[in-house]
């Protein structure tokens, strides 16, 4: 069961930015936020520092939430990266354990169904900033190439770089 998480115990601090891709089932949001995890960790030579359990998803894929560390202008900034978000169990859990580790800036993914807003609604009350990124094109939902979800990672990375 997800912890509940209020305003009283959200590390408002330390958490600069979120970053919420949404999207329909099969529409790429795991695939870009493992990507943005791979960037990243090429990028700054990034380390994880803490694993959630993996959650199986389906037979052949995994989703992920971790926590890395990465260097900038001498700075160590914790990026939680969390690519589960067909739940709202699996939201929030994955907020709680980002919040946990002292994580400045957070990625991660939120289905569009009747779970939308789960991320939103943590963000409002936590008095949070957060930016919803939906990495499909208009009217495309599914089998994104490799190529497009490179494309979107980089772009996703290169704004979350302003605020590092």
């Amino acid at each position: 069961m997800a912890k509940n998480i209020t305003t009283q115990n959200v590390n408002t601090s330390t958490i600069k930015k979120i970053y919420v891709l949404q999207g329909e089932s099969g529409s790429g949001k795991s695939s870009t936020i493992k990507e943005i995890y791979r960037i990243l960790s090429v990028k700054y030579n990034g380390c994880v520092v803490s694993v959630m359990p993996i959650q199986k998803f389906t037979p052949s894929e995994y989703d992920m939430t971790i926590v890395i560390e990465i260097t900038v202008n001498s700075n160590v900034i914790k990026i939680g990266i969390g690519s589960s978000g067909d739940t709202k169990g699996h939201i929030k859990n994955s907020l709680s354990f980002f919040n946990s580790q002292n994580c400045e800036i957070i990625f991660c993914a939120e289905r569009n169904n009747n779970i939308q807003g789960t991320v939103a609604q943590w963000v409002k009350q936590a008095g949070l900033s957060q930016q919803i990124v939906d990495p499909t094109p208009k009217n495309k939902t599914a089998n994104y190439s490799a190529m497009k979800i490179y494309t979107a990672a980089k772009k996703i990375v290169a704004k979350a770089e302003k605020i590092m």
